[in-house]
């Protein structure tokens, strides 16, 4: 048997940074941290999400979706992830900006109007009478 050499691709820094992100994100999902050990900026970040104070289900959404934002910009080429503070006054700003367009009235479109005839020819003038409603003409 020969002995083949399985090509094993070095992950870059940022593919390892973004693997142990996943990994920190996995156990606070999971319900509870299981290491001892931490990077500097994995600590900043478990001190960001616990600053915020988030509970219930309401925690689990926030993190998934600041999970999917960090792997979109560390797939962008960011070396570091998004610290959890970053991303959550980036939503608070996002929020900001809406407020303010969802509380003004929505515009109806409106068809244009249709140019109406002058008064002198919807109303023909009958007899002299002082009604402003026609009335029949007797024959």
């Amino acid at each position: 048997m020969s002995s083949k050499k399985v090509f094993m691709p070095q992950l870059t820094n940022s593919d390892a940074v973004l693997a142990q992100f996943n990994r920190l994100l996995r156990e606070l999902l999971g319900g509870g941290l299981h290491r001892h050990t931490f990077r500097p900026w994995e600590i900043e970040i478990l001190l960001d999400i616990e600053s915020w104070n988030l509970k219930g289900p309401k925690r689990g959404t926030i993190l998934r979706r600041y999970q999917k934002a960090v792997q979109r910009m560390m797939e962008q080429g960011a070396r570091m992830p998004l610290r959890f503070a970053e991303y959550m006054q980036g939503l608070e700003m996002e929020a900001a900006v809406r407020k303010p367009a969802a509380s003004q009235p929505a515009l109806k479109l409106v068809p244009p109007r249709v140019k109406k005839s002058p008064k002198s020819e919807r109303f023909p003038r009958g007899s002299a009478t002082s009604s402003f409603f026609p009335l029949r003409r007797e024959e």
